[in-house]
């Protein structure tokens, strides 16, 4: 029995060495993103579109937290210019959509299509740094993780990304046109029908 309890304990204390504040604000941020970029990705996927919601949603977060930073004084400001740069993206991808072609010229509507897409996936590609930069101005500096989990954290999120775009425009395969109707969502046009 003693044996028991010494193994039990050296097994908390190996889990606690491991779970660091780094460590487990690493996951929370890998989690958080990847949850996030998956409803994009699959939603692009599936319908070809971001929703409108989803759209707004990351703009407003990403707005707030620009002009919230611009008003702090410099030596105060958790954000540098390229992550307040990143935080611009999603107001270009809106003014993009203010801008669409309203002529039915095939060229405009193919370059307008190509920079919506474009500027989808960067956006896309930036979620995980918008989640990490969310999670440290909420937790503060002590939760700043070292280069290497950063980008660890943003390849696993892409990736999650091409899983889920690809799940979502192959979403026959998995999911029936009832299985969306009962979430709430619209079936799209191809999906399968179990009539």
């Amino acid at each position: 029995m003693e044996e028991l309890r010494k193994d039990l304990r050296e097994e908390r204390q190996d889990i606690t060495r491991f779970l660091n504040s780094k460590v487990r604000t690493y996951y929370i941020a890998v989690i958080a993103a990847s949850l996030a970029t998956w409803t994009v990705a699959f939603n692009f996927g599936a319908y070809n579109t971001v929703f409108f919601r989803t759209l707004f949603s990351i703009w407003v977060m990403c707005t707030v937290i620009f002009f919230a930073t611009l008003l702090l004084p410099k030596h105060e400001r958790p954000l540098s210019g390229g992550q307040l740069a990143i935080l611009l993206i999603p107001s270009l991808w809106l003014l993009v959509f203010l801008f669409a072609p309203m002529s039915t010229d095939d060229n405009a509507s193919q370059i307008y299509e190509l920079i919506t897409n474009l500027l989808a996936l960067v956006t896309l590609v930036t979620l995980p740094v918008l989640g990490y930069t969310f999670l440290v101005i909420l937790q503060g500096e002590s939760l700043r993780l070292p280069g290497r989990m950063l980008y660890a954290m943003m390849a696993i999120v892409l990736i999650v990304a091409l899983l889920g775009y690809a799940i979502g425009t192959y979403h026959y395969l998995f999911i029936t046109c009832q299985e969306f109707t009962v979430a709430g969502d619209f079936a799209p046009p191809n999906c399968l029908q179990l009539d």
